[in-house]
């Protein structure tokens, strides 16, 4: 896996190289390679086009995990939308059918997200999840003690346990444009004992007085992350 991590590195290192110089960067692939998640320890990395070999598709391999899971989901993130970035917004829709999908199953799905994920258009397609049977989602909201650092104080973790048996640590937040569009690496691991200790940090979080039930009923204001009231 080192090997792998440092072969993405190689590649992006030369392909800045290229643009700098006024060049285009080739794809690696034009097709989508499925990863090996039978194996103990699977990387995954976006964009897929540019992954080298042995290195497997964030995007299709999350779908596939989702579908494994037969009695419970953790899931923690900065922000999550069905939504890609840019203006206007189109519907990017595959981590919510695989969220659906399992809870159509009977799995129970716990996801908790930062306060930044209160913002429009984004807190209604959580409220949509919250209804659902099976479904719980919090919001973690970071006291600032009285001052504020801009785009800071928020929980940042983007971490997965499945049914305590499968732990799923990235840096992509489960929106448009991070599995797909930019550089993102993810490790999956088929170890209960370090599931489970995925699972322990996400509940350390959920228990915690920071974290809140979202309410369906509920209008929320949205913080504000640059502080411009504080500057």
């Amino acid at each position: 896996m080192a090997g792998r991590m440092q072969a993405i590195f190689e590649q992006d290192w030369a392909a800045q190289a290229t643009l700098a110089a006024g060049g285009k960067v080739k794809p690696l692939r034009t097709a989508e390679q499925a990863a090996d998640l039978s194996q103990p320890a699977a990387l995954l990395a976006s964009p897929n086009a540019y992954n080298p070999d042995g290195v497997g598709d964030s995007e299709e391999a999350l779908p596939r995990l989702m579908a494994e899971a037969k009695r419970e989901v953790r899931i923690q993130l900065l922000d999550y939308a069905p939504l890609s970035f840019g203006k206007p917004r189109s519907y990017y829709p595959m981590f919510d059918n695989a969220i659906r999908g399992a809870l159509a199953r009977g799995v129970k799905v716990k996801l908790m997200v930062s306060d930044w994920n209160l913002e429009k258009p984004g807190v209604d397609y959580l409220k949509s999840l919250v209804v659902l049977p099976g479904m719980e989602v919090r919001v973690v909201a970071i006291p600032r003690d009285g001052t504020c650092i801009p785009f800071a104080r928020v929980i940042h973790s983007k971490t997965m346990a499945i049914d305590g048996k499968i732990a799923w640590v990235g840096t992509s937040n489960w929106s448009g444009g991070y599995m797909d569009k930019s550089r993102n690496l993810e490790v999956v691991l088929r170890n209960e004992a370090m599931a489970q200790r995925i699972a322990a940090l996400h509940d350390q979080t959920w228990s915690s007085p920071y974290a809140a039930p979202l309410d369906v009923s509920r209008a929320y204001q949205a913080p504000d992350k640059a502080c411009r009231q504080a500057g």
